[in-house]
């Protein structure tokens, strides 16, 4: 986007690069990550580790180096950049090293592929300005260097990059926000430990028991308000059906059933084979008949009115209709049965024709209707048995 002057503003990569002491320090390897992710995912770059886990320093988004220095820090971050023809920095200057936006280095790691950048900070170390060795171990590195030889500050580097690599993971988790993106921009590490720990209320923080459902975890992540709480409501269920699929919900309890009893659990009178009967005593377990009616053991899940498109979705062979009944079976268990009534606005009923469309074909029962007249009112003729439904 171009500025008031007219000229277009740098990328924000460059920006980093070539002004490092204006960025926090936090966000400055955030905005790195973030770059060689993308870089990667074009196809422009080799696919890096965050910092701070367990792959070797050469594949990790930045190398972290501390400042040779006495003087006073302007910034928590004097450079960042790569090192040219391999060749360190003593007081790591902007001239030393080369611009990020490039996605290969001049300097490569035998088996690694091209070098991470280098940040240079100096907030922290155990010589430096901030150094927490007595000023000697500084003045001696300084020395050292002067002389030629940065075998000494390399070997204090070796423990700096794991330290200050701690010290942003440390940052990223109690940022939850910065957790879940570093997450989501790789996801073949799984998810987030806050996402985790959510999944793991509602008692689905393994990922075999996710990859069962085709409900995604930020979604369950996103609701794990209703499904932790001991009490399930019809409310609660309505409430969480709207939000999730955009749709007016309404849960009609007390739905009549016939239960069938097993033969071994049915009334029958004293013979050869049982003298004393089974289950045959009036007025206590006597049935007549091998089923009963039960009015508490299921509901009926309506929504809408809809449109066409949102109608054909919730069908059983529509987009949405597994993830509802997955959402809808895990927050109530397994004890209730419910069956789901789409309602379609009158207004869209469609013609009765053929079409060489599969979302949109004629199905007798669903979504068919012989009319003679235009429609009065919507139509709420199609239930389906959840557990019966093909997915």
């Amino acid at each position: 986007m171009a500025s008031p002057h007219g000229q277009p503003s740098p990328a924000l990569i460059d920006r980093l690069s070539h002004q490092s002491y204006r960025f926090d320090f936090f966000q400055a390897v955030r905005l790195l990550s973030r770059h060689h992710t993308r870089l990667a995912n074009e196809g422009q770059g080799v696919p890096r580790q965050l910092v701070g886990a367990d792959a070797p320093p050469a594949v990790e988004d930045v190398r972290f180096r501390t400042v040779a220095s006495l003087a006073f820090p302007a910034s928590p971050i004097t450079t960042i950049g790569h090192r040219k023809n391999g060749t360190r920095a003593p007081g790591s200057s902007t001239e030393d090293t080369t611009q990020l936006a490039t996605s290969v280095s001049e300097a490569a790691h035998p088996g690694h592929g091209p070098a991470p950048p280098e940040m240079h900070v100096s907030f922290f170390g155990l010589t430096g300005p901030a150094g927490v060795l007595p000023e000697l171990y500084t003045r001696r590195l300084l020395q050292q260097l002067r002389d030629g030889s940065p075998i000494l500050h390399e070997f204090f580097d070796l423990f700096h990059h794991r330290l200050i690599s701690h010290w942003y993971r440390a940052w990223e988790k109690y940022h939850v926000p910065f957790a879940w993106e570093s997450a989501r921009a790789r996801p073949q590490r799984g998810e987030d430990q806050f996402t985790l720990s959510l999944l793991s209320l509602i008692g689905l923080g393994t990922r075999q028991e996710r990859n069962r459902l085709s409900v995604s975890g930020e979604t369950l992540a996103f609701y794990t308000g209703h499904f932790a709480g001991s009490a399930r409501t019809a409310s609660g269920l309505e409430a969480l059906l709207t939000d999730v699929f955009g749709v007016q919900t309404e849960v009609c309890q007390f739905q009549g059933q016939w239960l069938y009893l097993h033969e071994s659990d049915c009334s029958r009178l004293p013979d050869a084979a049982n003298p004393d009967g089974r289950f045959c005593r009036l007025g206590e377990d006597f049935v007549a008949g091998s089923r009963v009616r039960d009015v508490q053991s299921r509901f009926r899940i309506r929504l809408g009115p809809v449109d066409l498109e949102q109608f054909n979705r919730l069908l059983p062979h529509g987009a949405d209709c597994q993830a509802l009944k997955e959402l809808a079976r895990l927050y109530v268990g397994a004890e209730l049965d419910f069956d789901i009534q789409p309602v379609l606005k009158g207004s869209q009923l469609p013609p009765l024709k053929l079409v060489d469309d599969p979302v949109h074909a004629p199905r007798l029962g669903w979504n068919t209707w012989l009319r003679s007249r235009p429609s009065t009112g919507d139509a709420d003729d199609v239930v389906f048995d959840a557990d019966e439904a093909a997915a």
